[in-house]
């Protein structure tokens, strides 16, 4: 699904997300506090690219470098957390290093279409189902 720009606001956030895949397993994340998986990856700062926020991002929360990025798709739903409506653009992500659970990250995990946890609305409505039809994660 293509994302129209839309004028920024209070109620709209713009934040880039990381698709790392292994072994036909999608790594997601879980927030401290919280009790929905997530992508690693966060909001673009002022000036920065979206490969920047994801290189800063992904180190920040999961300890690895990026290696490699290209653009998957961007999708807009309302956030799992903030209640506004988030445009996500979603990246395929090579990265060097074990991933591990950093910053506010309190867990990570590997997850397939049948592992069953809560997964925020994009990645589970959109992303999810697209992995699974191309083939690139285990049903």
């Amino acid at each position: 699904m293509r994302v129209k720009r839309v004028k920024m606001d209070a109620l709209l956030m713009e934040k880039c997300a990381a698709i790392i895949i292994r072994e036909k397993t999608l790594l997601v994340v879980r927030k401290r506090f919280t009790n929905i998986f997530i992508s690693p990856g966060g909001k673009i700062e002022p000036g920065e690219t979206q490969i920047q926020c994801l290189r800063r991002e992904v180190a920040e929360e999961i300890g690895v470098e990026i290696s490699d990025a290209l653009y998957f798709d961007s999708f807009e739903r309302e956030a799992a957390f903030d209640h506004k409506i988030i445009i996500i653009h979603a990246w395929f992500v090579s990265v060097y290093g074990e991933c591990y659970p950093n910053s506010e990250i309190e867990e990570i995990r590997w997850v397939n279409g049948k592992t069953r946890v809560p997964i925020a609305s994009i990645f589970k409505d959109c992303v999810i189902p697209r992995l699974l039809a191309q083939d690139l994660i285990d049903e």
